[in-house]
Parts: structure tokens; sequence; C-alpha cells
């Protein structure tokens, strides 16, 4: 029986041939783990990466997890699946126009006192964390991609959303140039194309002030290498981005409160201003 569980379903004959049918197929396939499996919350989550044989198409990666769920207040004793709630949220995403990953497939099911969940997205291939991107980009390329970043995340917290876990080696980026095959192929503009990854734990918030404190409070926490210039400028241009909102003077206030704390009690996190 072909599973029909495609949330992209023009992938789905390129599974179909290369012998991934259905879900036990898929749980089943022989892939080194890209991490090692995490054990907790009594069970396993682990990530491979996965290549189609004689495909053109980019690899996917494909999660696989057991007993590995989440409390919810619909679910307070056993949980969900943490893919499950990473691919609503994923999908949240999408319909607000908020950059993330493209999922290909999820499903579940449970086998005895297992439950079961598989969550297969595209490889962002070409692209890298912030965290290592920075490492070699131009201080021009960096510049334009803190606005860019600062106007994205200002867009999904207008959206209702929270990342809750907004580090920089959540946030992918590639600066596309304009010979770039996606600048060729017309679907991008050339500079930095952002990408929000690891959504397990993304949420919608109903305070605003909260969702925007408890992101960029995160944010800045895990700025290595960024200075303690560039944090302000990231947060002068979030605050910019769109109109103003209630207390927004005191969210400022506020987070340069968190960066004096930051200066003083981690100054392995900001990078000393260039002059």
């Amino acid at each position: 029986m072909t599973d029909r569980n495609f949330l992209m379903p023009e992938y789905r004959p390129l599974f179909e041939q290369a012998g991934f049918n259905d879900f036990e197929s898929l749980w089943n396939c022989t892939t080194e783990w890209f991490e090692p499996p995490n054990y907790r919350r009594k069970g396993w989550s682990g990530v491979s990466r996965l290549e189609i044989e004689g495909s053109t198409e980019a690899p996917f990666f494909i999660k696989r997890q057991e007993n590995h769920n989440t409390p919810t207040l619909l679910h307070p004793i056993k949980g969900v699946p943490t893919y499950r709630r990473e691919m609503e949220s994923i999908q949240r995403f999408h319909q607000r126009d908020i950059p993330t990953l493209d999922v290909v497939y999820y499903n579940e099911r449970k086998v005895g006192d297992k439950h079961q969940a598989i969550l297969i997205s595209r490889a962002l291939d070409g692209y890298q964390s912030l965290h290592d991107w920075k490492q070699t980009a131009s201080e021009a390329e960096i510049a334009i991609t803190l606005l860019k970043l600062a106007e994205t995340v200002r867009h999904m917290h207008d959206q209702g959303q929270c990342h809750m876990c907004l580090y920089s080696t959540h946030v992918f980026v590639r600066y596309l140039s304009k010979k770039d095959p996606l600048v060729l192929s017309g679907e991008f503009k050339p500079g930095p194309d952002i990408r929000f990854i690891d959504l397990e734990k993304a949420r919608y918030q109903l305070i605003p002030e909260m969702r925007r404190f408890k992101d960029l409070e995160c944010l800045f926490r895990h700025f290595f290498g960024f200075s303690r210039q560039q944090a302000e400028e990231f947060l002068d241009h979030y605050l910019n981005a769109g109109p103003k909102f209630f207390r927004h003077e005191a969210l400022r206030s506020r987070l340069l409160q968190v960066m004096d704390y930051i200066q003083t009690h981690k100054p392995h996190v900001f990078k000393e201003d260039q002059t």
C-alpha cells in the first residue's frame, strides 16, 4: 500500500522509485546518522541525510523518533511526538510567509507501546548557520544580512509567532550572488536568504512583548562573534521595521540592559567593536 502522507506530493514518485513506498520502508532505510541519536524522554530521536541514488534532486534529511514525546495541554500524560510539533510549526510558518524548511513527508504510527514518527525535509544545501557563515562573510555581507534578519524576525513576531530557541545556530543563511542558480532561475533576488530551523518549540504567543523579548534576549545571549554595536543596530532596525507597538521603548530599554549584562558577565559573547 502506497503511503499518502507526502506534504509535497511532487516528491512521491521519486521516493516510490527508490523503494520507499510506505512508513515501514522509510523507518528501516539504512543511512548513517548525521548526528548521534538523542536518547531522552524515555525514547530516542535521530537525523540522517538521505540521498536518492540516480536523482538530481538535492538531498533530504530524514528524522526518525520513537517515544520521544512532549506533553501538551491536550495530551498531558503521553504527550505527542516532538516531530509532529515541528511539522505543525513549519506549516504554520509557511502559512504566514516566514522562511523555514520545506517538509516533504510526515507520518507517525503506534506499534504496541512504541510511538514512532518520521519527518523528511529538503536539505538546505548551500546554507550555513549564521554562526558558521559569518566566519568567512565580508563585513558588508554581514551588515546586510543582519538587517534582513532583523526584518525577518520582526515579521515573525508581528505574525504572533515565537521561535522560543532563537540561537544563531538555528538561523540558516545563503548569500545569493547574481550568478547563483537560485537567482538565475528567477526564484530569488541577490542578497541573503534566511531560514529558521529547529521549530519543535515554536508556538503562537498571545502576549506580544513576551514573544519579542523571549526571542531577542535568546538571540543576543548567543550572538557569538558579533559586536555590541552590531547588536544595537540589529535591535534598532528590528524596532523600525514596522509600526511602533505597545511598550516599544520599554522593550528597547530591557534589551539594552540584557546587552549590558552580557558585556559585563559574558565578555566572550560580544567581540570588540571595530573603530
